[in-house]
Order: structure tokens, then sequence, then C-alpha cells
């Protein structure tokens, strides 16, 4: 899925990041994908490839999967 499918994913991620004041190196090391991996993530290039990394997401993030997907407004928490 692309940028299409969920554009407010990336602009979420990159909300979520500067509001922790980690850096994505940090981030992607924390979830375990590449640099690049993360940064195509906030850029809206690239979609997580799979749920266990949305839920790592989630769970770093404290919030949903439905407000990471811009299915939601409410930030909710994560399991």
């Amino acid at each position: 899925m692309g940028k299409k499918s969920f554009p407010l994913l990336g602009e979420r991620l990159k909300a979520l990041r500067t509001e922790t004041g980690l850096t994505q190196a940090a981030i992607a090391a924390t979830v375990g994908v590449k640099h690049n991996t993360y940064s195509q993530w906030e850029s809206g290039a690239r979609f997580p490839e799979s749920a266990t990394l949305l839920a790592s997401l989630c769970r770093l993030y404290g919030c949903s999967s439905d407000y990471l997907l811009g299915l939601s407004e409410e930030r909710g928490k994560a399991p």
C-alpha cells in the first residue's frame, strides 16, 4: 500500500517522532528497520510491510493503528 492508501500515515509518524524528540535513526533501530526504510514511511514513499511493524510503531508512540492510518482522530492507546 502506498501514499494514496493512507496519506496521513507519514504526517502522523513525523509528528509523533518530533514530539518524542527522537531521530529517524533511533526510531528505525527501535522497530528493527533501516533508517532509509523509516524515512520512506514518513515521506509516504513506502508503507510498513507487516502488521508486526505497524504494531511496534503503535506501542512505541502509544497510539492506535487507526490513528496512525488516519482512520481516527483519536490517538487511543496501543495494546
